[in-house]
C-alpha cells in the first residue's frame, strides 16, 4: 500500500522529469542557459584629462580638469588634497589656477624641486573619483643687466656694505681696503696693512664689520701677515689711526705658508664673536688633524671678562670636544675638513661655506649652528661624494650642493645669501665662478646634508649684459644697505646688478 507522501514524492520527481525535457528546445535534449544580465557599472566617474602638466614659471596655468559620467550626470571638480594643495584653487568646472605665480629659482613646492602636486577630485554628487596631478614647472632665462660702477681694483678678497651709506668697502689681497662710490665710481683709499707683502701667497683673507657697526671708522679683517701668522684683528681707517698705526689682533697663531690652497673666510657668529674658515695650505691630512688649525672652521666668542688675566683677551676659543687644548687656535676647533674655503656666511641659524676640492667637485656646505658643531665635512676623505681614498669616514655631513669639477668647467667662487622679500634674487642663494657664471638656488632647499647637484641650480651666464666691459671670474658678490647686489671680478671690476 502506496501512502499519501511517498505518491506525492513520485509526482514530483515525474513532474521535474517533464519539466527538463519541455525546456530542451527542439525536444533534442540540449540545455539552453539564458543570458546573464548587464552588470551595473563599479565606477560611475572617471577622469579623461591628463595627471602630468608643464608650464613655464611666472606663467599662469591653463590646465582644465575633464572626467565622464557613465550616466551622462554632470560632474563637479574640487581640490581634496596634495603636497602643494595650497598653491592651487580650482572651479566647479575643472579649470585649475594658481594662487600665486610660480618662479622656478625660488622654488616654492613641497619638495622645492618645481614639481607641484596636487590632489583632484570629480563627483556627480554620489560617487567621486580622484586623481594624483603633477604640474611641473620650468626656467624661463632672467634678464640681469650689469652696469659697471667702478675699476681698477687688484685681486680682491672681500668687500662688505657701508652701513652708513650705500658705498663698499673692498679689500685686495695685498692689504689695501678701498671705498668706491656707486653712484660716482669714485675709489678711495680707507685703509692699509702694512704687514702684508704682494707676494700671493701672505694676504688679506677675509673682512667684515664689526657687531653693531653704525660707520665706517673699523672693520675686521682675517690676514696671512708676512710672519706666517694668521690674525684676525680691527683695522681703523686710516683718518681714524694715528701714523697708520693699527690695534693688536683678536687671535693671532703659525700657519705654514705652504702654496695654494690658501684660502679662508670671516664672518660673524650673531652674537658678538666671529668664525674663521682656514685652507689647508696643501698639507691635506691637517685638515682633520685636531692638533692643527688648518682646513677647518674655528669659532671665537666674545669674552665675558676680557681683563681677568694679566693682559685684556676680547675672545675666547668656543671648539669642539675632543680639540687640542695646548694651542689657542685649536681649542677654537669648530668643524674639520675643508680644502681651500672660497667664503664664509652666517644665516639665521645656520653657517653656508663655499670650499673648493683638488680633483673631482666643489661644494657648498651648510651647517646648523646648534647641531652641527664638531662635524667633518670631507676633505681629505672625500670631494663631495667622491671618495678620495678606499674607505672614508662614513659619519662625515654631505654638502649641501656638489658641484663637479669638469676637464674645463667652472670652479666655485664667492656668493651671498639674498634677503627675503621682493627683487631680483629674492630669497635665493646667489654664488659666482672662475668663468664669469652666475648661479642661484632657492635658499630653502639648502639644508645640512641636501646633497644637490648641478640639476637644481640656475645659472645665469647667458642672462647677463654689461653696459662695459666683460664679466670675468667672480671673486666676491657683495649686497649693499639698499639691497642691491654687487660683483667684483678678477679684472678689477666693480657691477651693479639689475633687472632692465
Amino acid at each position: 500500500m502506496i501512502s499519501l507522501k511517498q505518491a506525492a514524492a513520485s509526482y514530483m520527481a515525474i513532474a521535474a522529469a517533464t519539466l527538463l525535457v519541455g525546456c530542451g528546445g527542439g525536444g533534442d535534449g540540449t540545455v539552453v542557459t539564458p543570458p546573464a544580465p548587464t552588470p551595473t557599472p563599479t565606477t560611475q566617474v572617471a577622469f579623461t584629462s591628463i595627471s602630468t602638466d608643464d608650464v613655464l614659471e611666472n606663467q599662469p596655468l591653463t590646465y582644465r580638469a575633464a572626467a565622464q559620467d557613465v550616466q551622462g550626470r554632470p560632474v563637479a571638480f574640487a581640490i581634496t588634497g596634495g603636497a602643494d594643495a595650497d598653491f592651487f584653487t580650482i572651479t566647479e568646472d575643472g579649470k585649475l589656477s594658481f594662487t600665486r605665480l610660480p618662479d622656478f629659482e625660488a622654488a616654492e613646492d613641497a619638495n622645492h624641486d618645481n614639481q607641484f602636486e596636487v590632489r583632484l577630485s570629480a563627483s556627480n554628487g554620489v560617487d567621486t573619483a580622484t586623481m594624483n596631478l603633477t604640474v611641473r614647472v620650468s626656467n624661463v632665462a632672467d634678464d640681469i643687466h650689469l652696469k659697471r660702477v667702478g675699476s681698477g681694483l687688484v685681486d680682491v678678497v672681500a668687500a662688505v656694505s657701508a652701513p652708513d651709506s650705500d658705498d663698499l668697502l673692498i679689500a685686495q689681497r695685498n692689504g689695501k681696503i678701498y671705498r668706491v662710490s656707486p653712484a660716482t665710481g669714485a675709489k678711495t683709499l680707507w685703509a692699509a696693512m702694512a704687514d702684508i707683502s704682494d707676494d700671493g701667497v701672505h694676504g688679506v683673507t677675509g673682512m667684515t664689520l664689526p657687531p653693531g657697526a653704525s660707520n665706517t671708522n673699523e672693520l675686521w679683517v682675517s690676514a696671512f701677515l708676512d710672519s706666517d701668522y694668521m690674525v684676525v684683528r680691527p683695522v681703523l681707517q686710516i683718518s681714524a689711526s694715528e701714523s697708520g698705526l693699527q690695534p693688536r689682533p683678536f687671535i693671532s697663531f703659525v700657519m705654514p705658508s705652504g702654496s695654494v690652497p690658501r684660502g679662508g673666510a670671516l664672518t660673524l657668529d650673531g652674537s658678538g664673536g666671529f668664525f674663521l674658515a682656514t685652507g689647508d695650505a696643501g698639507e691635506p691630512d691637517k685638515a682633520a688633524d685636531l692638533t692643527s688649525p688648518l682646513g677647518k672652521i674655528l669659532h671665537f666668542i666674545k669674552n665675558p671678562d676680557p681683563y681677568a688675566g694679566a693682559s685684556i683677551v676680547y675672545y675666547i676659543p668656543d671648539g669642539m670636544d675632543g680639540a687640542d687644548q695646548s694651542q689657542w687656535a685649536t681649542r677654537a676647533i669648530w668643524a674639520t675638513g675643508l680644502h681651500d674655503p672660497q667664503d664664509l656666511w652666517l644665516q639665521d641659524s645656520r653657517l653656508i661655506l663655499a670650499d673648493r676640492g683638488e680633483a673631482k667637485a666643489d661644494e657648498v656646505d651648510v651647517l646648523d649652528l646648534v647641531n652641527d658643531k664638531g662635524a667633518f665635512l670631507g676633505w681629505p676623505q672625500l670631494e663631495g661624494q667622491d671618495p678620495v681614498v678606499d674607505q672614508p669616514n662614513p659619519h662625515n655631513l654631505l654638502p649641501s650642493i656638489t658641484f663637479p669639477i669638469g676637464a674645463n668647467g667652472p670652479r666655485i667662487g664667492p656668493g651671498r645669501p639674498s634677503p627675503s622679500g621682493a627683487g631680483l634674487f629674492a630669497g635665493q642663494f646667489v654664488f659666482g665662478d672662475d668663468k664669469g657664471g652666475l648661479w642661484t638656488i632657492a635658499q630653502k632647499r639648502m639644508t645640512p646634508g641636501a646633497d644637490l647637484g648641478l640639476e637644481v641650480l640656475a645659472h645665469h651666464k647667458a642672462d647677463i649684459t654689461t653696459d662695459q666691459g666683460k664679466l670675468t671670474a667672480i671673486t666676491h658678490i657683495a649686497v649693499n644697505r639698499a639691497g642691491i647686489f654687487f660683483i667684483v671680478d678678477a679684472d678689477g671690476d666693480v657691477f651693479q646688478v639689475s633687472a632692465p
